[in-house]
C-alpha cells in the first residue's frame, strides 16, 4: 500500500510540476510571454544622468545617461541612421534619421499605427516642441500588453535637408527613474547641418 501512495503522490506531483514547467517554457517562447515573464524580474535604476556618456556622429550629437546603453544588437540598428538607447530596466529612446526632408506628420501616424498594436485604453495628448525643436509630436499614455502601465512618446522634425523622428518608451510606475535620462537626450540632441 506504501507503494501505492508514494507512487500516486509521485504521480501528481510531476503532473503538477510539469504543468508548471510547461507553461513558463511555452509563455517564454512566445514575444508576449517573453516579455511579461523577463519583465517580472528586471528592475529599473535611477537615470544616472551625472556621469553622462557623449554620441558625436556625421548627422547627429546626443548625451545620454552613464548607466544607459546603445543597443548594437538591435535589427536595424544603423549608427548615422537608426539607434535605441536602452535603461536597464526596459525603457528606451529610439531615433531615426532621415538624409532628406520628410512628413513629420506621416512618421508620427506610422509609430503610433505600430505602437497601438500593443497598447490598450490609451490616452493621447498631442505636442509640438522636443528640445529644441518644433515638430509634431503625440503622447500615448496605456496598458502596454493590456497589463503595464506605459507612456510613449513619438516626435517628428523636418527641415529642408534633414528630418528625424524620436520614440521615448517608458513603463509608468518607472518615469521617476527614467525622465531625467529622457531629459538628457532630449536637451543635448542636434541634429548637425540642418
Amino acid at each position: 500500500m506504501n507503494r501505492i501512495v508514494i507512487g500516486l503522490v509521485a504521480f501528481i506531483l510531476g503532473i503538477g510540476l510539469g504543468g508548471i514547467g510547461g507553461f513558463f517554457a511555452g509563455a517564454a517562447s512566445t514575444d508576449f510571454g517573453g516579455d511579461l515573464l523577463r519583465s517580472a524580474f528586471i528592475t529599473e535604476r535611477t537615470a544616472d544622468v551625472d556621469n553622462p556618456k557623449t554620441i558625436s556622429r556625421k548627422h547627429f550629437g546626443l548625451q545620454y545617461s552613464g548607466n544607459w546603453t546603445e543597443d548594437q544588437q538591435l535589427e536595424y540598428y544603423e549608427p548615422e541612421h537608426y539607434i535605441s538607447i536602452d535603461s536597464p530596466g526596459g525603457s528606451y529612446t529610439m531615433l531615426v534619421i532621415y538624409d532628406m526632408a520628410s512628413e513629420p506628420g506621416e512618421n508620427v501616424d506610422n509609430h503610433v499605427t505600430d505602437y497601438m498594436t500593443s497598447l490598450r485604453e490609451v490616452v493621447r495628448t498631442r505636442f509640438s516642441k522636443w528640445g529644441q525643436y518644433t515638430g509634431t509630436g503625440i503622447e500615448l499614455k496605456g496598458k502596454n500588453m493590456g497589463y503595464y502601465p506605459s507612456r510613449v512618446r513619438i516626435f517628428s522634425f523636418s527641415s529642408d535637408k534633414k528630418s528625424f523622428t524620436v520614440v521615448e518608451q517608458s513603463y509608468s510606475e518607472d518615469e521617476a527613474l527614467t525622465t531625467p535620462g529622457f531629459q538628457l537626450i532630449e536637451q543635448t540632441f542636434k541634429l548637425k547641418n540642418p
